[in-house]
């Protein structure tokens, strides 16, 4: 099996299968819903500021443009979400479509040693739950992970602007402490994730092997043996599901506690 961190070629090869046009297009709407909320509550703040500072108040109609900056600000907050929202169902259905093909591609043309030597419930795993994690897991994966990207550079900036540019110290430590939790989180999700996969594959092989020769295993009296085959194999693939969740967990408490500790330095400072 693959060991270590997953290539960028991987990567790319999912990008080009979506459409790096498509990628494109949602990282700039992920931009700009993100300044559309960072910006709304700024406008929201210097209305106020010219509200409170005019004598006698703002007239209607100064009111009037305000409100009408503040919709177009909201409007276009909105637009973007649907934008988002229809170019992650585009990329879903493109990369779908184009690895699938790929993947029967290959093995319509693979030679007959790989069938001999590769097991029916490895090939039946690559069509049903891999090609079902494509489809409904890795665009909103990508989704989330851009949105993020945008979220934390936008949160900095407003730290930094809270602070007076003093979080810009405590940003390289808090930087560095991050990348080592991630890496070391990604690296053993990546191994835990592959261990997920490979359990799984005997369950598939069992279940066909199972209907195929069911008439044998009734003859031979073997029903309750491989029923407990069974049992062991789910259990081994419930067991890398459990460690996934472990791994999780131990990812959320340990940023929960940096954030926090981010969170007390900006309160003492600002």
């Amino acid at each position: 099996r693959e060991t270590g961190a997953v290539g960028w070629g991987i990567y790319s090869y999912y990008l080009r299968a979506a459409g790096v046009g498509y990628g494109v297009l949602m990282f700039l709407s992920l931009i700009g819903m993100r300044v559309a909320t960072i910006y709304a509550p700024f406008w929201l703040a210097e209305w106020s500021r010219q509200a409170t500072e005019t004598e006698g108040g703002l007239s209607f109609d100064k009111n009037i443009d305000m409100l009408n900056i503040y919709t177009v600000i909201s409007f276009a907050g909105v637009l973007l979400v649907m934008c988002r929202a229809l170019l992650i169902a585009e990329m879903r259905i493109t990369a779908s479509r184009k690895m699938h093909a790929d993947l029967l591609r290959s093995i319509l043309r693979a030679p007959m040693s790989f069938f001999d030597t590769t097991p029916i419930g490895r090939i039946i795993n690559r069509f049903a739950r891999d090609c079902d994690r494509i489809d409904m897991e890795l665009p909103p994966t990508l989704s989330q992970l851009l949105g993020t990207i945008t979220n934390v550079t936008g949160a900095l900036g407003g730290m930094v602007v809270a602070t007076k540019g003093t979080f810009l110290v405590l940003l390289g430590p808090i930087m560095a402490v991050y990348y080592y939790v991630q890496k070391f989180f990604r690296l053993s999700s990546t191994e835990i994730q592959r261990l997920e996969s490979i359990s799984r594959t005997p369950i598939f092989t069992s279940f066909t092997e199972s209907v195929i020769g069911a008439p044998s295993i009734r003859a031979y009296g073997l029903v309750e043996k491989r029923s407990r085959q069974n049992k062991d194999r789910v259990d081994a693939n419930t067991q890398a599901l459990q460690m996934q969740q472990f791994a999780s967990a131990w990812l959320a408490v340990r940023l929960d506690i940096i954030g926090a500790l981010a969170s007390f330095f900006i309160a003492a400072v600002a």
